[in-house]
Protein backbone atom coordinates (compact mmCIF):
# COMPACT_ATOMS: atom_id res chain seq x y z
CA UNK A 1 0.00 0.00 0.00
CA UNK A 2 1.21 3.59 -0.99
CA UNK A 3 0.45 5.68 1.95
CA UNK A 4 1.54 9.46 2.53
CA UNK A 5 2.04 11.46 5.92
CA UNK A 6 1.74 14.78 6.62
CA UNK A 7 3.47 16.12 9.85
CA UNK A 8 4.41 20.18 9.32
CA UNK A 9 6.52 20.11 12.52
CA UNK A 10 9.41 17.12 11.89
CA UNK A 11 11.56 19.83 12.58
CA UNK A 12 11.24 18.98 16.15
CA UNK A 13 12.21 15.67 17.93
CA UNK A 14 9.58 15.61 20.57
CA UNK A 15 7.23 12.85 21.42
CA UNK A 16 4.47 13.27 18.71
CA UNK A 17 7.67 13.91 15.94
CA UNK A 18 9.15 10.46 17.73
CA UNK A 19 6.01 8.53 16.98
CA UNK A 20 5.16 9.98 13.36
CA UNK A 21 8.65 8.93 12.34
CA UNK A 22 9.16 5.18 14.17
CA UNK A 23 5.19 4.49 12.63
CA UNK A 24 6.83 5.12 9.15
CA UNK A 25 9.65 3.30 9.88
CA UNK A 26 7.78 0.47 10.86
CA UNK A 27 4.71 0.56 8.50
CA UNK A 28 7.97 0.40 5.61
CA UNK A 29 8.77 -2.40 7.64
CA UNK A 30 5.82 -4.15 6.55
CA UNK A 31 6.07 -3.67 2.63
CA UNK A 32 4.08 -0.56 2.47
CA UNK A 33 5.68 2.65 0.72
CA UNK A 34 5.74 6.26 2.86
CA UNK A 35 5.91 9.42 1.58
CA UNK A 36 6.62 11.43 4.52
CA UNK A 37 5.97 15.20 3.89
CA UNK A 38 6.63 18.08 6.10
CA UNK A 39 7.90 21.92 7.14
CA UNK A 40 11.46 20.63 7.54
CA UNK A 41 12.61 17.76 8.64
CA UNK A 42 15.14 17.49 11.63
CA UNK A 43 18.34 16.12 10.58
CA UNK A 44 18.48 13.63 13.54
CA UNK A 45 15.27 12.16 11.46
CA UNK A 46 16.77 12.78 8.24
CA UNK A 47 19.65 10.52 9.60
CA UNK A 48 17.46 7.63 11.16
CA UNK A 49 15.27 7.62 8.19
CA UNK A 50 18.42 7.72 5.65
CA UNK A 51 18.77 4.85 3.67
CA UNK A 52 15.22 3.21 4.02
CA UNK A 53 14.13 2.99 0.25
CA UNK A 54 10.34 2.91 0.77
CA UNK A 55 10.34 6.37 3.42
CA UNK A 56 10.41 9.20 0.94
CA UNK A 57 10.82 12.65 3.21
CA UNK A 58 9.59 15.69 0.78
CA UNK A 59 10.24 18.87 2.75
CA UNK A 60 8.05 21.87 2.15
CA UNK A 61 11.15 24.31 3.56
CA UNK A 62 9.42 26.09 5.66
CA UNK A 63 9.81 25.39 10.00
CA UNK A 64 6.11 25.36 11.16
CA UNK A 65 6.83 27.22 14.81
CA UNK A 66 6.26 30.95 14.30
CA UNK A 67 3.79 34.15 13.63
CA UNK A 68 4.66 33.93 9.91
CA UNK A 69 4.33 30.47 9.42
CA UNK A 70 0.81 30.98 11.18
CA UNK A 71 -0.54 33.39 9.18
CA UNK A 72 0.29 31.58 5.87
CA UNK A 73 -1.45 28.78 7.07
CA UNK A 74 -3.99 28.37 3.98
CA UNK A 75 -1.27 29.45 1.40
CA UNK A 76 0.81 26.61 3.08
CA UNK A 77 -1.40 24.07 2.91
CA UNK A 78 -1.83 24.77 -0.67
CA UNK A 79 1.50 24.07 -0.83
CA UNK A 80 1.63 20.97 1.06
CA UNK A 81 -1.27 19.37 -0.51
CA UNK A 82 0.41 19.53 -4.35
CA UNK A 83 3.15 17.62 -2.71
CA UNK A 84 0.87 15.03 -1.96
CA UNK A 85 1.45 11.90 -4.43
CA UNK A 86 -1.52 11.30 -6.69
CA UNK A 87 -0.96 7.14 -6.15
CA UNK A 88 -0.81 7.38 -2.14
CA UNK A 89 -4.11 5.55 -1.26
CA UNK A 90 -4.20 6.68 2.30
CA UNK A 91 -3.56 9.93 3.76
CA UNK A 92 -2.50 10.23 7.10
CA UNK A 93 -2.59 13.91 8.73
CA UNK A 94 -1.44 15.05 12.16
CA UNK A 95 -1.31 18.35 13.10
CA UNK A 96 -2.77 22.10 11.44
CA UNK A 97 -2.61 22.39 8.78
CA UNK A 98 -2.32 18.98 7.41
CA UNK A 99 -5.54 18.04 7.63
CA UNK A 100 -6.66 21.32 5.82
CA UNK A 101 -3.90 20.31 2.74
CA UNK A 102 -5.23 16.38 3.03
CA UNK A 103 -8.95 18.10 2.13
CA UNK A 104 -7.77 19.89 -0.94
CA UNK A 105 -6.81 16.99 -2.87
CA UNK A 106 -9.30 15.20 -5.28
CA UNK A 107 -10.27 11.99 -3.26
CA UNK A 108 -10.26 9.37 -6.56
CA UNK A 109 -10.96 6.52 -3.71
CA UNK A 110 -8.04 7.79 -1.40
CA UNK A 111 -8.98 7.39 2.27
CA UNK A 112 -8.31 10.26 4.22
CA UNK A 113 -7.06 10.06 7.96
CA UNK A 114 -6.77 12.61 10.43
CA UNK A 115 -4.83 12.07 13.27
CA UNK A 116 -5.23 14.23 16.27
CA UNK A 117 -2.18 14.22 18.72
CA UNK A 118 -3.57 17.18 20.82
CA UNK A 119 -6.45 17.39 23.43
CA UNK A 120 -7.40 19.49 21.74
CA UNK A 121 -5.56 21.43 19.05
CA UNK A 122 -4.52 24.60 20.50
CA UNK A 123 -6.79 26.51 17.97
CA UNK A 124 -9.78 25.13 20.26
CA UNK A 125 -8.46 24.63 23.27
CA UNK A 126 -10.06 27.72 25.22
CA UNK A 127 -9.96 26.25 28.68
CA UNK A 128 -6.04 26.40 28.36
CA UNK A 129 -5.59 29.45 26.81
CA UNK A 130 -5.54 31.14 30.79
CA UNK A 131 -3.19 28.81 31.65
CA UNK A 132 -0.61 30.65 28.84
CA UNK A 133 1.78 33.60 29.27
CA UNK A 134 -0.33 36.62 28.15
CA UNK A 135 1.55 37.05 24.99
CA UNK A 136 0.75 33.34 23.91
CA UNK A 137 -2.96 33.93 24.64
CA UNK A 138 -3.28 36.38 22.36
CA UNK A 139 -1.81 34.85 19.89
CA UNK A 140 -3.51 31.77 20.28
CA UNK A 141 -6.97 33.65 20.14
CA UNK A 142 -6.10 35.34 17.19
CA UNK A 143 -4.93 32.41 14.94
CA UNK A 144 -8.56 30.82 16.72
CA UNK A 145 -10.40 33.46 15.23
CA UNK A 146 -8.74 33.33 11.41
CA UNK A 147 -8.28 29.95 11.12
CA UNK A 148 -10.57 27.61 13.50
CA UNK A 149 -13.35 27.02 11.18
CA UNK A 150 -11.32 26.26 8.35
CA UNK A 151 -9.65 23.83 10.79
CA UNK A 152 -13.14 22.33 11.94
CA UNK A 153 -14.07 22.09 8.27
CA UNK A 154 -11.13 20.16 6.95
CA UNK A 155 -10.99 17.59 10.14
CA UNK A 156 -14.83 17.05 9.79
CA UNK A 157 -14.81 15.84 6.25
CA UNK A 158 -11.84 13.61 6.63
CA UNK A 159 -12.92 9.48 6.09
CA UNK A 160 -11.67 8.60 9.50
CA UNK A 161 -10.52 10.99 12.34
CA UNK A 162 -8.11 8.87 15.15
CA UNK A 163 -6.72 9.89 18.51
CA UNK A 164 -4.54 8.73 21.27
CA UNK A 165 -6.85 8.60 24.06
CA UNK A 166 -10.52 8.75 25.91
CA UNK A 167 -9.82 12.36 26.77
CA UNK A 168 -8.75 13.61 23.53
CA UNK A 169 -11.81 11.57 22.28
CA UNK A 170 -13.67 13.43 24.81
CA UNK A 171 -12.33 17.03 24.58
CA UNK A 172 -11.80 16.96 20.41
CA UNK A 173 -15.37 15.74 20.15
CA UNK A 174 -16.83 18.84 22.00
CA UNK A 175 -14.14 21.15 20.63
CA UNK A 176 -14.85 20.23 16.53
CA UNK A 177 -18.55 19.57 17.50
CA UNK A 178 -17.89 15.87 16.40
CA UNK A 179 -20.41 13.18 17.46
CA UNK A 180 -17.73 11.33 19.76
CA UNK A 181 -17.79 7.61 18.26
CA UNK A 182 -16.54 9.13 14.88
CA UNK A 183 -13.47 9.71 16.85
CA UNK A 184 -11.15 6.46 17.25
CA UNK A 185 -9.28 5.30 19.62
CA UNK A 186 -5.56 4.12 18.93
CA UNK A 187 -3.56 4.60 22.25
CA UNK A 188 0.51 5.05 20.87
CA UNK A 189 3.39 3.28 21.42
CA UNK A 190 7.07 3.42 21.41
CA UNK A 191 10.01 1.58 20.18
CA UNK A 192 11.33 -0.89 22.84
CA UNK A 193 14.62 -1.98 21.45
CA UNK A 194 15.95 1.47 21.79
CA UNK A 195 15.71 0.72 26.21
CA UNK A 196 17.63 -1.38 28.06
CA UNK A 197 16.45 -1.76 31.38
CA UNK A 198 17.96 0.89 33.74
CA UNK A 199 19.49 0.24 37.15
CA UNK A 200 16.32 -0.41 39.96
CA UNK A 201 15.14 2.79 41.61
CA UNK A 202 16.63 1.02 44.48
CA UNK A 203 20.49 1.02 43.72
CA UNK A 204 19.69 4.73 41.93
CA UNK A 205 19.10 6.41 45.47
CA UNK A 206 22.08 4.23 46.73
CA UNK A 207 25.10 5.74 44.86
CA UNK A 208 24.03 9.34 44.69
CA UNK A 209 23.60 12.64 46.89
CA UNK A 210 21.40 14.54 45.09
CA UNK A 211 18.27 12.71 43.48
CA UNK A 212 17.63 14.01 39.65
CA UNK A 213 13.89 14.74 39.28
CA UNK A 214 13.91 14.87 35.31
CA UNK A 215 11.38 17.14 33.72
CA UNK A 216 11.07 16.05 29.64
CA UNK A 217 10.08 19.06 28.12
CA UNK A 218 9.35 20.62 31.44
CA UNK A 219 9.85 23.95 30.68
CA UNK A 220 6.59 24.40 28.16
CA UNK A 221 4.19 26.68 29.38
CA UNK A 222 1.52 23.87 29.54
CA UNK A 223 3.64 21.60 31.75
CA UNK A 224 2.98 23.59 34.56
CA UNK A 225 6.72 24.57 35.57
CA UNK A 226 5.60 26.47 37.99
CA UNK A 227 3.85 24.17 39.65
CA UNK A 228 7.19 21.72 39.54
CA UNK A 229 9.44 24.52 41.10
CA UNK A 230 6.85 25.27 43.86
CA UNK A 231 8.20 21.68 44.64
CA UNK A 232 10.93 21.38 44.53
CA UNK A 233 11.51 24.32 47.01
CA UNK A 234 10.07 22.23 49.46
CA UNK A 235 12.21 19.25 48.80
CA UNK A 236 16.00 18.67 49.82
CA UNK A 237 18.73 17.01 48.22
CA UNK A 238 17.50 17.31 44.55
CA UNK A 239 18.52 18.29 41.55
CA UNK A 240 15.56 19.12 39.31
CA UNK A 241 16.51 19.12 35.33
CA UNK A 242 14.08 20.79 32.59
CA UNK A 243 14.47 20.80 29.40
CA UNK A 244 12.15 22.53 26.70
CA UNK A 245 12.34 23.73 23.39
CA UNK A 246 12.63 27.10 23.00
CA UNK A 247 15.62 29.72 24.83
CA UNK A 248 11.67 31.96 26.27
CA UNK A 249 10.55 28.66 27.83
CA UNK A 250 14.19 27.96 29.40
CA UNK A 251 14.98 31.55 30.66
CA UNK A 252 11.10 31.69 32.51
CA UNK A 253 12.00 28.88 34.33
CA UNK A 254 15.40 29.57 35.28
CA UNK A 255 13.65 33.82 36.57
CA UNK A 256 10.98 31.21 37.81
CA UNK A 257 13.64 29.11 40.10
CA UNK A 258 15.74 32.48 40.72
CA UNK A 259 12.59 34.25 42.03
CA UNK A 260 12.01 31.42 44.34
CA UNK A 261 15.51 31.03 45.38
CA UNK A 262 16.20 27.92 44.21
CA UNK A 263 18.85 28.42 41.57
CA UNK A 264 21.08 25.84 42.72
CA UNK A 265 18.43 22.72 42.33
CA UNK A 266 17.59 23.82 39.01
CA UNK A 267 19.57 22.94 35.35
CA UNK A 268 17.67 23.79 32.09
CA UNK A 269 18.96 22.04 28.67
CA UNK A 270 17.40 22.50 25.52
CA UNK A 271 15.20 19.64 24.03
CA UNK A 272 17.68 16.32 23.68
CA UNK A 273 18.13 13.69 21.33
CA UNK A 274 17.07 10.42 21.77
CA UNK A 275 20.69 9.01 23.29
CA UNK A 276 20.78 12.27 25.43
CA UNK A 277 17.32 11.38 26.82
CA UNK A 278 18.34 7.45 27.08
CA UNK A 279 21.22 8.78 29.53
CA UNK A 280 18.88 10.96 30.98
CA UNK A 281 16.42 8.57 31.97
CA UNK A 282 19.42 6.36 33.26
CA UNK A 283 20.74 8.71 35.71
CA UNK A 284 17.36 10.32 36.90
CA UNK A 285 15.57 8.99 40.24
CA UNK A 286 12.00 10.18 39.25
CA UNK A 287 10.29 11.37 36.24
CA UNK A 288 7.44 14.13 36.14
CA UNK A 289 5.27 15.02 33.80
CA UNK A 290 2.40 16.89 34.96
CA UNK A 291 1.01 18.98 31.52
CA UNK A 292 -2.42 21.00 32.60
CA UNK A 293 -3.78 18.60 30.26
CA UNK A 294 -2.08 15.84 27.66
CA UNK A 295 -3.69 13.79 25.38
CA UNK A 296 -1.17 11.22 26.28
CA UNK A 297 2.55 10.91 26.62
CA UNK A 298 5.22 9.15 25.50
CA UNK A 299 7.99 10.08 28.40
CA UNK A 300 6.27 7.96 31.08
CA UNK A 301 6.56 4.36 29.13
CA UNK A 302 9.81 5.65 28.01
CA UNK A 303 11.22 6.44 31.77
CA UNK A 304 9.08 2.80 33.45
CA UNK A 305 10.89 0.91 30.48
CA UNK A 306 14.43 2.30 31.49
CA UNK A 307 13.57 1.02 35.28
CA UNK A 308 12.60 4.63 36.38
CA UNK A 309 9.02 5.72 38.84
CA UNK A 310 6.59 8.41 37.06
CA UNK A 311 4.74 11.29 38.22
CA UNK A 312 2.20 12.07 35.83
CA UNK A 313 -0.84 14.21 35.53
CA UNK A 314 -4.25 12.80 36.58
CA UNK A 315 -5.59 14.94 33.50
CA UNK A 316 -3.67 12.97 31.09
CA UNK A 317 -4.09 10.42 28.58
CA UNK A 318 -1.76 8.40 29.75
CA UNK A 319 -3.36 8.12 33.23
CA UNK A 320 -6.00 6.07 31.80
CA UNK A 321 -3.62 3.23 31.29
CA UNK A 322 -1.33 3.75 33.76
CA UNK A 323 -2.73 3.50 36.84
CA UNK A 324 -2.02 5.17 40.14
CA UNK A 325 -0.22 3.54 42.64
CA UNK A 326 0.23 0.46 40.36
CA UNK A 327 2.14 1.59 37.06
CA UNK A 328 2.64 5.35 38.31
CA UNK A 329 1.80 7.86 40.32
CA UNK A 330 -1.07 10.42 39.71
CA UNK A 331 -0.91 13.93 40.77
CA UNK A 332 -3.51 17.18 40.47
CA UNK A 333 -0.99 19.10 38.18
CA UNK A 334 -2.29 22.47 40.08
CA UNK A 335 -1.01 21.18 43.43
CA UNK A 336 2.44 21.51 43.94
CA UNK A 337 2.08 20.20 47.71
CA UNK A 338 1.00 16.95 46.41
CA UNK A 339 3.36 16.73 43.72
CA UNK A 340 6.27 17.36 46.89
CA UNK A 341 5.06 14.59 48.43
CA UNK A 342 4.67 12.06 45.76
CA UNK A 343 8.48 12.80 45.04
CA UNK A 344 9.27 12.52 48.77
CA UNK A 345 7.54 8.81 49.10
CA UNK A 346 9.31 7.82 45.74
CA UNK A 347 12.42 8.75 46.35
CA UNK A 348 12.12 7.18 50.14
CA UNK A 349 10.01 4.32 49.87
CA UNK A 350 12.18 1.85 47.43
CA UNK A 351 9.32 -0.68 47.75
CA UNK A 352 6.69 1.51 46.40
CA UNK A 353 9.39 2.48 43.39
CA UNK A 354 10.09 -0.88 42.72
CA UNK A 355 6.76 -1.78 42.37
CA UNK A 356 5.44 1.13 40.09
CA UNK A 357 8.53 0.70 37.77
CA UNK A 358 8.19 -3.62 37.84
CA UNK A 359 4.20 -3.34 37.04
CA UNK A 360 4.72 -0.47 34.54
CA UNK A 361 7.20 -1.49 32.54
CA UNK A 362 5.65 -4.90 31.90
CA UNK A 363 2.35 -3.26 31.19
CA UNK A 364 4.38 -1.66 28.38
CA UNK A 365 6.71 -3.96 27.26
CA UNK A 366 3.44 -6.21 26.57
CA UNK A 367 1.18 -3.24 25.26
CA UNK A 368 2.19 -0.04 24.11
CA UNK A 369 4.78 -0.88 21.61
CA UNK A 370 5.35 1.44 18.03
CA UNK A 371 4.12 -2.38 16.64
CA UNK A 372 1.03 -2.52 18.21
CA UNK A 373 0.25 1.08 17.68
CA UNK A 374 0.68 0.11 14.08
CA UNK A 375 -1.32 -2.95 13.61
CA UNK A 376 -4.01 -1.23 15.27
CA UNK A 377 -3.67 2.00 12.76
CA UNK A 378 -3.59 -0.22 10.20
CA UNK A 379 -6.81 -2.19 11.40
CA UNK A 380 -9.10 0.80 11.68
CA UNK A 381 -7.77 1.69 7.95
CA UNK A 382 -8.78 -1.97 6.76
CA UNK A 383 -12.19 -1.90 8.75
CA UNK A 384 -12.84 1.07 6.98
CA UNK A 385 -11.92 0.23 3.72
CA UNK A 386 -14.61 -2.55 4.26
Amino acid sequence: MRMTIIYPRLHTIGGSSKLIVEAAIELASRGHVIQLICGKCHPYWHKKLRGNMDIFVEELGVRFDNPISWLMSLELSRKLSMMIDASSQVIIASGFPAWVASSMIPRDGKIIVSYLQDAPPVLHDRDAWDKLPMYLRIFYKSMSRLYGEVDREALISSDLIITNSLLSAKLNSRAYGIEHNRIKVVYPGIDIKKFDRGMSASNILQKRKRDIIFLPNGASPWRRPEIVLKAIQSLKNVLAIFTGASTLELRRVAQLAKKLDIEEKVICLPQLLEPEMKYMYSIASVVVSIAYRESFGLTALEALVMGVPVIISQTSGVSEILQHGVHALHVNPNDHAQLASHIEDLLTNSQLAEKIVRNGRLKVLNVFTIQNFVNSLIEEIISFKK
